[in-house]
């Protein structure tokens, strides 16, 4: 199995094939190939192949979409929202992973990861599976997100991190939270400034 993105990937698509790389070989122990082509033509002569992208950026992508075998575009699932689909196209197998946009993809290869291959992507740790192989083929999914800013919106559990957490992060426990976040297909935070602290009452105001 080979992961193709174009040549003129973004760094969001990369870092999604990456990231499916490093899953795929956490749970199998064989580690894919990330191979950047210009055009369809380049493909490597692989059994299966992994397309990631858009037909803007991939130019597999885009052959997979005017051959009619998937759909995938500007409107289509819309924003934020992703593909995962496995097609053939002239006695080759792939599986394609796209989004209507950079994010959209990359939560594309998260949720292939989560509800396909049963991975675990949780606030304090992750879940890897060890499997002998992970599927790539009959899979199906159009997700587009029902809101437009998704955020980790409990109260008590935000105030917690606030006041006795992410006071003392840095750039390392950001970035981990940040990640965990995308995981999870959450695309806002707020850290809020200037709270006062009354030690008497032990409250915030």
């Amino acid at each position: 199995v080979t992961i193709v993105v174009g040549a003129q990937a973004t760094w969001i698509e990369s870092h999604a094939a990456e990231e499916l790389q490093k899953y795929v070989e956490k749970m199998t122990g064989r580690k894919w190939g990330i191979v950047k082509t210009e055009s369809a033509a380049d493909s490597p002569p692989k059994e299966a192949i992994v397309a990631i992208g858009r037909a803007e950026t991939n130019p597999l992508v885009k052959k997979l979409i005017e051959a009619g075998r998937i759909r995938l575009s500007n409107d289509f699932p819309g924003q934020e929202g992703f593909i995962i689909r496995s097609v053939s196209l002239n006695n080759r197998d792939y599986l394609v992973i796209g989004g209507s946009g950079d994010i959209g993809t990359l939560y594309g290869v998260y949720h292939y990861l989560e509800n396909t291959c049963g991975c675990g992507f949780f606030a304090d740790g992750e879940y890897i599976p060890k499997r002998k192989n992970v599927p790539l083929k009959n899979v199906n999914f159009v997700e587009k997100p029902r809101f437009k800013w998704r955020a980790w919106n409990s109260d008590y559990g935000h105030w917690v991190i606030k006041k006795y957490q992410s006071k003392f992060w840095g750039r390392k426990e950001w970035f981990r939270q940040l990640d965990w976040m995308a995981k999870r297909k959450l695309n806002l935070t707020w850290y809020g400034t200037g709270a006062r602290e009354n030690l008497d009452r032990k409250s915030v105001v």
